[in-house]
Parts: structure tokens; C-alpha cells; sequence
């Protein structure tokens, strides 16, 4: 008879997902912001582990189970900025996390996706959003 074991790879830690405060200045070919605005990402360290498995018992292979840091709750919100130092102020639209959770990664880059490139993602996104939405 063909035991096999199955062994969890991994290293204790305390997940550290939260909001963050960042600032951004609004800066388009159109516009440049007198002012920041403030938001919200998320960021901080998810769990993340390799587990040994065996499909057939004769072969053991690794699997990934990796967590991320992502947005639980968003909030949409609209203010008013002045351009170039003009007077009348445009409306923007962007978006703030309110709460942020470790969830699945997507399968394709789970090997590759850090903390580092999840705040990258969510401070892009941010202002990719403010950007169209002054188009």
C-alpha cells in the first residue's frame, strides 16, 4: 500500500491588507492640477504558501495558493479642480478603496503579482479613471 503525504510550505505571517493614503495630482496633455487629490489604495502582505501534492502517488508536484491585496469596497467620488491656474474648476470622477481584503490572484499571475505591483495596479487604475472621465 502507497501512502502519501501531503506537506504545507509556508511562513506564518500577519496579513497587513489595508487602506493607504496616497496623493495624486491630476496631470493630463489638457489639464494640470493646482491641487492633489487624496484616495485610497489597497496594500500590504496577503498569505501565500506551496502545497506538495501527488495526482498519481508516484509524482509530487507544487501548487501555489496566492493571496493578493484588492479593494473589498469602492467608492466613487467626484471633485472639482482648476487647470493650468484658471479660475473655473472642471469636475473629475475617481475611485478610493474604503476597504480592502487578501483574495485569490488571478491563476496567470499569481507567480509574479506582489504587494508592490498590486498598489502599482490600483494607483494606475485611479488615475487612469480620473483621466477618462475628463475626457
Amino acid at each position: 500500500m502507497l501512502h502519501v503525504c501531503v506537506i504545507v510550505l509556508s511562513v506564518p505571517h500577519e496579513d497587513t491588507c489595508q487602506p493607504h493614503t496616497v496623493v495624486h495630482t491630476f496631470n493630463t496633455t489638457e489639464c494640470i492640477s493646482d491641487a492633489v487629490i487624496s484616495l485610497q489604495i489597497c496594500k500590504g502582505q496577503c498569505a501565500s504558501h506551496s502545497i506538495v501534492t501527488s495526482t498519481n502517488g508516484l509524482n509530487l508536484m507544487l501548487e501555489d495558493d496566492c493571496e493578493c491585496c484588492k479593494p473589498a469596497a469602492i467608492e466613487t467620488k467626484t471633485q472639482t479642480i482648476n487647470c493650468n491656474g484658471e479660475e473655473e474648476g472642471i469636475g473629475i470622477t475617481y475611485q478610493t478603496a474604503t476597504e480592502c481584503q487578501c483574495s485569490s490572484c488571478p491563476a496567470e499571475s499569481a507567480a509574479s503579482t506582489t504587494a508592490a505591483s498590486t498598489t502599482a495596479a490600483s494607483t494606475t487604475a485611479a488615475s487612469t479613471t480620473a483621466a477618462q472621465s475628463f475626457k
